[in-house]
């Protein structure tokens, strides 16, 4: 199975649009999460229709901000099981009759919501007894290392966040092609890159989809990659569960130096 993650920053934009266009047709997804969609259900349904998707489950936008969608096709069975402005989770059982979460997550960029965001992991993180995965814009890095050029992030605010994926018991999946999953600026003085997008799971999720990959997808002139999980790709994304998270990442910094495969 193939899902895709992606915060698309505004489906009224023609650029957002080709680009969506184009990933749909080369990689054909079977479960489709977005993020920022700045546009309510209607226009999402259009969008459905012409991709020949089965399923849509919107969450409107405030304003001129937020708005997320979960479409899928009529082969896979899911069921929603809960939503806010920022998450969507859903159950899927699997061909095998493998019951599994997904839960499509977006956090805001105003650091001041961090704690209610982490707060709402938490309480997902409750019901953590089935394979889980959680993907999509975290908006927040675990590492300085994940960040290069631009302000310095505070130690606490990384380190909150990796304190909830410890208490929720979910654990990065690594990720393959590209390192930086967002962009800004296009000078030396502006441009700035940050992996915040990125796919956690518990390990009852990796152990049942040990041939699972997740890679990164830029979108040229977009903010934000694309996150695309395959449950059952011959090339895994290779990763060090079970061992302390530094020493992870520390393996991911050294594969960064001359390697397309990041763990």
């Amino acid at each position: 199975m193939r899902c895709l993650a992606w915060n698309c920053h505004g489906l009224g934009n023609p650029r957002t649009i080709y680009a969506l266009q184009k990933i749909l047709k080369k990689k054909d997804p079977d479960v489709l999460f977005l993020s920022e969609t700045i546009q309510k259900s209607c226009k999402l349904d259009k969008i459905r229709v012409q991709y020949n998707l089965h399923g849509l489950f919107c969450v409107d936008p405030m304003g001129q901000s937020g708005g997320l969608a979960m479409l899928w096709k009529e082969q896979v069975d899911l069921r929603i099981t809960s939503f806010s402005k920022n998450h969507i989770d859903v159950e899927i059982v699997d061909t095998n009759d493998l019951k599994w979460r997904l839960t499509g997550f977006y956090e805001e960029p105003d650091t001041n919501s961090r704690k209610l965001s982490w707060n709402l992991l938490r309480n997902l993180g409750i019901r953590n007894n089935i394979p889980w995965i959680c993907m999509g814009d975290f908006n927040e890095i675990l590492w300085a290392q994940e960040k290069e050029w631009g302000m310095t992030r505070p130690k606490w605010q990384m380190k909150a966040f990796r304190d909830v994926l410890e208490k929720v018991e979910l654990d990065d999946l690594g990720f393959s092609d590209h390192w930086f999953t967002w962009k800004r600026g296009k000078t030396k003085k502006t441009l700035v890159k940050e992996r915040l997008d990125r796919a956690v799971a518990n390990k009852y999720w990796y152990n049942s989809f040990p041939k699972y990959k997740i890679a990164h997808m830029d979108c040229s002139q977009l903010d934000h990659s694309v996150l695309l999980l395959d449950t059952s790709s011959n090339k895994k994304t290779r990763s060090n569960h079970g061992k302390r998270r530094k020493r992870q990442f520390e393996a991911m910094r050294g594969q960064r130096r001359g390697s397309k495969d990041n763990y």
